[in-house]
This record gives C-alpha cells, sequence and structure tokens, in this order.
C-alpha cells in the first residue's frame, strides 16, 4: 500500500518542480526579453535605377511589297541575306508586262497620227472657211477633232508610262540597305495587288544600331532625360550587361490598365552583333550613381519598434523608454529623405539615430549625414524572439509555445 501511495506524491511533486522550473522566468521578469537581429554598416558603391522592359528592335524597318499582280518567276534572298539598296530581290514574270508596253505605244502612235491628221484638217478649213467656202459649223468640227486627239494623245502617253512603270514594278528591289528578316514568297506564287499589297519581305537597315521601346510610369518618367545611360541584359546572356542612352522620349503616352506610360527610345550599339531583333530586354535607367559611401542596408530603414516591443523594455530607464515612444511617434512624419536607424549604445540599451539619405538602390540606401554610424557598426533589423512565449489556449489555460532554447537567432552583440 505504501508504494501505491508514495507513487503519486512523487509524480506530483515532480509536476510541481517542472512548473516552478518553466515560470520561474515570468515571476523574474525576464520572461520575453527581446533578441535581435543585427545587419551592418558599410561602404557600398550604390546604383539608383528605374526598371522596365522591352523588345529589341532595328531604326528602320522596311516592308516591301508588289504594285503589280503576277507570277513570282525568280526569288534571289532569303532570311538573313545582307541587301544592298537597289538590289535586286525577285522578279514577277515580265512577258505580260511587255506585252502591255508594246499594246501602249501602238495606240500611242495610232492616236498621234490621227492628231496629226486632224491637224492638217483643220488647216485646210481654216482657209476655206476664211474664203466663206464652208459653214463655220464644219469649222469648229474639225476645230474639235484636234482637240479630242489631243486629249487622246495624253492619254496614251500615260498609258505608256503607266506600263513601262508596271514593267519596272516587275522587278523587286530593296528600298534599303540592310538584312532580310521576313521572307513571305517563293517561286511560282501568284500575286494578287489588286486586292491587298502583298508584303514580300521585311528588310532591316543595319542591326549594328538597334532601339528598344520600352514604357515608362508617368511618376518616374520626370527622372529620364535624354541622353541619360541605360543598362540592359537579355536572356541569351545570362550575367552580360549591355548599355545605351535615351534617344527620345515620345509625348504619345498610352494608358494600360489605369497607369499611365510613355513611351521611351533607347539607342543600342551593337556592332558585336550579339544582340538580335526580337529579344526582350530588361532595362534599368541609370538615375545616380554614388561609389564607396556609407550604406545601410534597407532592413534597417524599416525597423520601427512595435507597442509590443516597448512593453518588454521594461529593465530600461523610464526616461530611455519614453525618447524610445517619441522617436516612434516621429517616424511616420519622416521624408523620404531622412530615416532612422535603430543600435545598441554603450549600456546595452536600444537607441536610435536620425540620419539624412541619399540615393537607394533597393538593398542598400546611402547615409549622408552620419551622426553616430560607421562601418562595421551593427544596427537592429527586426526583433527575434527566441523565448518561449506564455499564451491562453481556447480552454482557458496557460500554454506554452514558441521555439525551443538554442533555436534560430540570440542575441546580437550588445543585445540586452
Amino acid at each position: 500500500m505504501r508504494k501505491h501511495i508514495a507513487l503519486p506524491v512523487f509524480v506530483g511533486a515532480s509536476i510541481v518542480a517542472a512548473l516552478a522550473v518553466l515560470l520561474a522566468p515570468i515571476a523574474s521578469g525576464t520572461f520575453g526579453k527581446p533578441d535581435y537581429r543585427f545587419v551592418s554598416v558599410t561602404y557600398n558603391n550604390i546604383k539608383k535605377t528605374i526598371s522596365s522592359s522591352g523588345p529589341l528592335s532595328p531604326i528602320t524597318k522596311v516592308e516591301v511589297g508588289s504594285q503589280i499582280s503576277g507570277s513570282v518567276k525568280k526569288v534571289y534572298v532569303d532570311y538573313n541575306d545582307h541587301v544592298e539598296k537597289e538590289q535586286v530581290l525577285a522578279i514577277v514574270d515580265l512577258d505580260p508586262l511587255k506585252t502591255d508596253v508594246v499594246r501602249s505605244e501602238g495606240q500611242l502612235t495610232r492616236s498621234s497620227s490621227e492628231l496629226k491628221e486632224a491637224q492638217i484638217n483643220l488647216s485646210k478649213d481654216s482657209k476655206l472657211f476664211e474664203k466663206k467656202t464652208i459653214a463655220e459649223s464644219d469649222f469648229l468640227v474639225a476645230q474639235a477633232r484636234v482637240c479630242a486627239m489631243e486629249g487622246q494623245v495624253k492619254v496614251d502617253e500615260a498609258n505608256l508610262e503607266r506600263a513601262k512603270l508596271n514593267l519596272a514594278y516587275g522587278t523587286i528591289r530593296s528600298p534599303i540597305a540592310g538584312t532580310v528578316l521576313v521572307k513571305n514568297v517563293e517561286e511560282g506564287q501568284t500575286l494578287a495587288a489588286n486586292f491587298m499589297t502583298p508584303r514580300l519581305f521585311e528588310i532591316a537597315e543595319e542591326i549594328s544600331h538597334l532601339e528598344i521601346l520600352v514604357a515608362v510610369d508617368e511618376c518616374d518618367i520626370g527622372q529620364i532625360q535624354n541622353g541619360q545611360k541605360v543598362q540592359f541584359t537579355v536572356q541569351a546572356y545570362p550575367g552580360k550587361t549591355f548599355y545605351g542612352n535615351v534617344k527620345k522620349i515620345r509625348l504619345a503616352a498610352e494608358k494600360l490598365a489605369n497607369v499611365v506610360n510613355f513611351p521611351v527610345v533607347v539607342s543600342v550599339n551593337n556592332t558585336n552583333n550579339l544582340l538580335l531583333p526580337g529579344m526582350t530586354a530588361e532595362v534599368d535607367f541609370v538615375i545616380g550613381q554614388r561609389n564607396h559611401v556609407l550604406s545601410v542596408p534597407k532592413t534597417a530603414l524599416s525597423f520601427v519598434p512595435d507597442k509590443v516591443l516597448i512593453a518588454r523594455l521594461e529593465h530600461m530607464p523610464d526616461q530611455k523608454i519614453a525618447q524610445i515612444k517619441a522617436a516612434v511617434d516621429r517616424a511616420a512624419d519622416l521624408d523620404d529623405n531622412t530615416g532612422q536607424i535603430w543600435y545598441m549604445d554603450e549600456k546595452g540599451r536600444l537607441s536610435v539615430a536620425e540620419v539624412k539619405l541619399g540615393i537607394s538602390d533597393g538593398s542598400n540606401t546611402e547615409v549622408l549625414s552620419s551622426g553616430p554610424l560607421h562601418e562595421s557598426m551593427q544596427v537592429v533589423a527586426a526583433v527575434v524572439t527566441n523565448d518561449d512565449v506564455a499564451k491562453v489556449d481556447k480552454s482557458g489555460n496557460r500554454k506554452l509555445v514558441g521555439p525551443p532554447p538554442g533555436g534560430p537567432g540570440g542575441p546580437g552583440p550588445g543585445g540586452p
């Protein structure tokens, strides 16, 4: 019987001892003491950019079509071929066109002869009319005949000129020197230019110079200027950076998804021909650049003590806590050029420095007025809680939850 009675007493005593150990930090007032994650103040090269993307394209791109209908007899070029200005690209069947020229020449010869005949008759009738040997009506008919034939000759001359032009159009030539990007015609293909101009070739001017057309948000367009330096990457060459310059800011704004964007043309030197038309460029407009300047990580500027953290600073003097609260209240009124940096003072207490800020690259921000900051100094980026946190579950019983002691985090240098 004593064994049965002693066992519960022993178990009960163990539970009491365990609870005493767990609740001791709460009774001593050290439970939940904050633990900070720190980042370093360093010297960095900072480049502020505005990002966008757009396709690479030739500066000049011309679509070559056919102004006449007919069967394609010969095609002389293919994709990626280099062509010179006025070089023959293709030839349409010229026989019907030559026939049209001959027909027009014959028609012009006939109308010219008829005009001469009418002029001779008018000359005769004019003399007879002066002698009153013919009626005035006959004389006027002769004059009208000459006018009509003069008009017919002009029409036939125009028809002949048109036939010669069509014959010339049968030989399709390149309007510019460049590279064939698109070829939409094959030998034997029939062209029907009467309905729509066939698009046979697309030729890009020398691709040693390309352009990127990117859309820039109206909020950022004020920071873009002609001649501004641009850097960009393409997926074809990971890790390689290319450079260009802003050529033009177009005024024809476009509204996409309720956002106003301005087209910006970027000029690119492609003398090595690595870049190809149609590639998508991820563009960064360089707004500002600072080399070897004191900087802090962005996470340090976004840290602001909350009410929970301030409540856990009971170990600090009331005056110090009041200073912290005042700094927190002021944080909401700071402009973009001012920031707060939180750090541990020489006594290991949370303190704050208000600094002037320069440019940012999204990861690090330039510090213009350093105050107490110096290189390699540790500043607060976040709060990490490694202590067990006491909570109350739905049943009303106290429940201990949280990461076990010795987990991730840990006190930072000089932490309280």
